[in-house]
């Protein structure tokens, strides 16, 4: 055999050795089986080491000592605590979230600003017809009762409710009358009534809470004024009585750093539809006797109404079924009086507080 061929089978002998190892490599090491497909879990080898801090997880053979894919952060984060302003939907708005009956009382200290002039000609029994403008007095502050008792249903459906709102007052003054001193006395007495639905609560944010309320109202109010000396009596009234929609509508602010705070502001809208009544009254005393006389006047008519309040709002964590409130109202209420010349506008300011509870 020359030299040549002693090397080629030199060279084919150091082969099948390298073969031979390679093989028995292979089959140590779990790679004579078929790659994994995209999508499969890695094949588990026993001989390979798992990670110590997570046994379960498989690592591959390319990763024998099992390193975590990404290092552990050197400056870990806390989680973020659940707002307690946003979890808490006993806090701020309906208080309780499932059905409950709830009771709501108001007290204002309100100052009422009555605009009237009636007028209209008294034909005495006489003959004589004169002319009655009885004037009208400032008003005197006054307690207005606020009651509400309402249902409110479960599942964010909203609840119904009935109230009931009173405000009476009057004044007195001094003027002149056929060129006397005379005294003046002026009277206020409002009632009203609303049947409402209250929507469920909506917060368009995470600080904001806005709820609003549709439905009817009956409205009526009576004022009159009266004027008298030694020489003469005189007397107008004027009684609006009525109905129609009704609409409110509140946005509260929650303050983060008092739980259970917050400041609200609300508007109230209505449109009624009423009977105004007009009477007048005139007596002289004459020598020969008292002689007097009346006369009324009658129309139908819509009158706006507009409230607006703003204050703050407070519930209690530790008694999550009561809600306190204390603000401000502002109160229009236009024609009420406007029939052939006479004109009755009423105005309102005060403070007011509130209070509600679930049962």
């Amino acid at each position: 055999m020359g030299m040549r061929a002693k090397y080629y089978l030199m060279i084919i002998s150091v082969g099948l050795v390298a073969i031979t190892l390679n093989t028995r490599a292979t089959a140590q090491t779990g790679l004579d089986a078929p790659p994994p497909q995209l999508g499969q879990p890695l094949p588990v080898n026993p001989q390979v080491p798992t990670n110590s801090a997570n046994p379960n997880l498989i690592r591959s053979p390319l990763d024998p000592i099992g390193l975590d894919p990404l290092p552990p952060t050197i400056f870990p984060q806390p989680e973020s605590p659940l707002d307690d302003l946003v979890r808490d939907q006993n806090i701020y708005g309906s208080i309780k979230p499932n059905s409950c009956v709830f009771f709501t009382l108001d007290l204002g200290a309100i100052k009422p600003n009555l605009s009237q002039n009636l007028f209209s000609d008294v034909t005495l029994s006489n003959g004589r017809v004169v002319p009655v403008n009885v004037p009208t007095t400032d008003l005197d502050w006054a307690v207005q009762p606020h009651l509400e008792l309402g249902y409110r249903l479960g599942n964010g459906l909203g609840g119904f409710s009935i109230s009931w709102r009173m405000l009476a007052t009057d004044g007195n003054g001094n003027g002149s009358l056929y060129g006397l001193d005379s005294s003046i006395k002026t009277r206020l007495n409002l009632q009203q009534g609303d049947f409402d639905y209250i929507a469920p609560l909506f917060r368009p944010s995470r600080h904001w809470d806005v709820h609003y309320r549709v439905g009817g109202r009956i409205l009526n109010v009576y004022s009159d004024s009266t004027q008298s000396n030694a020489l003469a009596y005189q007397h107008s009234s004027n009684n609006m009585f009525g109905g129609g929609p009704h609409a409110y509508i509140e946005g509260s602010r929650r303050v983060e750093r008092v739980p259970g705070l917050a400041a609200f502001f609300g508007l109230d809208g209505a449109v009624i539809v009423g009977n105004i009544n007009q009477n007048f009254n005139a007596t002289e005393y004459l020598p020969q006797g008292q002689v007097m006389g009346s006369s009324s006047q009658f129309k139908v008519m819509s009158v706006p109404q507009l409230v607006f309040q703003t204050g703050l709002s407070f519930t209690p964590k530790r008694a999550p079924f009561t809600k306190y409130s204390i603000g401000y109202q502002l109160e229009q209420i236009w024609d009420l009086g406007q029939v052939n010349g006479s004109s009755v506008t009423l105005g309102d300011m005060g403070v007011f507080f509130r209070g509600q509870i679930d049962f």
